[in-house]
């Protein structure tokens, strides 16, 4: 994960400063093992690197959306947990794309990106069984689609370094959004 944040880094510095300022320290263990009693899950490994790399980012940062830190990460999973230990989710049926479970929502769910619209990038930490534990998904609280994005989070990421390097996406300071060309 250094690497990958190493490259990070670099663009950032080049392209968008104000958002590399955004990053957060990187968490203590202690802190990441605290989150993940909290949720009842272990992290995988590149997920903890990257937490001790940095806690987060409060821009708009992973593919457009502000990288959950471990206190945003468990909030958000405590407040989606909470509305499905209600039974709000208990109508819904979801439509998975990938090796998903077909449910509305699942506590072995992590969200680690925030639209702050009800959307989220998560990690599945109980996927079906043809799938891989700490697999990156698409999940959205209004829309049945539960879109598969990575086998794993350092994939995840590296896609992303790919484009930034490529050119595929550009900051728009006066928005402070990532746009995908």
């Amino acid at each position: 994960m250094k690497r990958l944040f190493d490259r990070i880094h670099v663009w950032l510095k080049a392209n968008a400063p104000d958002v590399l300022e955004r990053f957060s320290p990187g968490a203590t263990e202690e802190a990441i093992r605290a989150a993940e009693r909290e949720m009842g899950v272990t992290l995988p490994e590149d997920v903890r690197a990257a937490y001790r790399i940095h806690d987060g980012c409060d821009a708009a940062f992973l593919y457009s959306e502000e990288w959950c830190s471990l206190e945003g990460m468990v909030y958000s999973w405590r407040m989606l947990k909470g509305l499905l230990d209600r039974g709000d989710f208990a109508p819904n049926k979801s439509r998975p794309v990938g090796p998903i479970r077909a449910v509305w929502y699942h506590p072995g769910w992590v969200p680690i990106t925030d639209e702050q619209s009800g959307y989220y990038h998560c990690l599945d930490m109980a996927p079906k069984s043809r799938g891989n534990v700490g697999q990156v998904f698409r999940w959205c609280h209004d829309e049945p689609g539960r879109y598969f994005q990575a086998k794993s989070f350092y994939d995840w990421v590296t896609r992303f370094v790919w484009g930034l390097e490529a050119g595929r996406y550009h900051y728009d300071e006066q928005i402070g959004r990532w746009l995908d060309y």
